[in-house]
């Protein structure tokens, strides 16, 4: 880790941002820092870091400076995040084409043929 951090002082921005990448798959602890770092571009990566981790994310990318940023995109970020993380998209069992729709032990009640 202490490698990682390191990487993080160098002045190529890629290897900056592979760092964060590679601390962001260490877990939160490893990336809260990142979300006050003066780079936005490190800022923005390790909110999307934290917000791929899920909900053992949720209290780490609350509590950073992120969500109280300067630059607006940051912000966004950490918020969409957030949201993500505490509501995720259910998955529907719905038919995939109009055809399996089309099946009459399948058709809601409001469904028309065409």
């Amino acid at each position: 880790m202490r490698a990682l951090a390191d990487a993080l002082k160098i002045q190529d921005k890629e290897v900056r941002l592979r760092a964060v990448d590679a601390l962001g798959k260490l877990g939160p602890a490893a990336v809260r820092a990142l979300a006050e770092n003066q780079d936005k571009s490190i800022r923005l990566r390790a909110v999307d870091a934290l917000g791929k981790m899920g909900p053992a994310a949720v209290r780490t990318l609350a509590d950073t400076a992120a969500l109280n940023d300067l630059d607006e995109e940051v912000r966004q970020r950490a918020a969409n995040a957030l949201e993500k993380i505490q509501s995720p998209k259910p998955k529907a069992n719905l038919p995939e084409t109009e055809a399996q729709w089309n099946e009459p032990w399948i058709r809601p009640w409001w469904w028309s043929e065409r």
